[in-house]
């Protein structure tokens, strides 16, 4: 028997019928589990400033909030970044990044 080739269209619709299935099977706990660790990512892959845009749309008197939880007064340097690179399975290194 020859093999079909799957048109975008179907490929796409396969993922969505199987996505629902995923997301129809965890429960309330895995779903809020997956969305923080989503976010997480998204927000550690970001800039300061990107960041600060992110907290202030959410909230404008955030951003202050964070930094004085973190023991920062004042304003933070923007071009420090935090970049995330993998080692193994659920490992993984961070060290700040300046774009000097």
């Amino acid at each position: 028997m020859t093999k079909q080739q799957l048109t975008n269209e179907q490929f796409y619709s396969i993922c969505e019928q199987f996505s629902e299935l995923v997301v129809d099977s965890m429960d309330m706990k895995d779903l809020v589990n997956y969305v923080y660790e989503h976010f997480n990512e998204f927000y550690q892959d970001c800039s300061v400033n990107e960041l600060r845009e992110y907290v202030d749309n959410y909230d404008e008197d955030l951003w202050e909030e964070l930094l004085d939880n973190e023991g920062i007064k004042g304003e933070v340097d923007d071009s420090l970044k935090t970049t995330v690179y993998s080692l193994n399975d659920n490992e993984s290194i961070t060290f700040p990044c300046s774009s000097e």
